[in-house]
């Protein structure tokens, strides 16, 4: 059922990266789009380079392993490790989700309220 829902939501799996000074994050990021062409990346956190991999390229995390920790020393990479995306992530995706709609929802309502094209009753509750 994680699967199921994970996979539903879009999201996949997340690559950590942490590199020392002398790595560059062009030059990791070019291998790893060799290997997953439509990876995302993440937010940056100091010298973490984090990046999100689509379910679909799963068959290929050998290949881009492999070639991380052949590479490791030229790109300078001191450590990696994936992982996949929890129900934490899923449910805060959605219910951001969620909120923004009814939010949207709302300002839509004020703002036919102020062109005249809702009634008053439709935004009050009824008793």
């Amino acid at each position: 059922m994680k699967i199921l829902l994970t996979r539903y939501a879009g999201i996949g799996y997340h690559l950590t990266l942490v590199k020392n000074s002398s790595g560059r994050q062009k030059n990791i990021t070019a291998l790893i789009r060799n290997y997953v062409p439509n990876v995302r990346k993440e937010p940056r956190v100091g010298s973490e380079l984090n990046y999100l991999l689509p379910h679909e390229s799963s068959p290929v995390f050998e290949q881009l392993f492999e070639a991380l920790e052949k590479n490791r020393r030229e790109l300078g990479i001191d450590s990696f490790g994936a992982s996949v995306t929890t129900m934490e992530e899923v449910f805060i995706k959605y219910t951001s989700l969620t909120y923004l709609l009814a939010y949207l929802h709302i300002c839509l309502v004020i703002y036919y309220f102020a062109q005249g094209r809702v009634r008053r009753s439709v935004i009050t509750m009824q008793k």
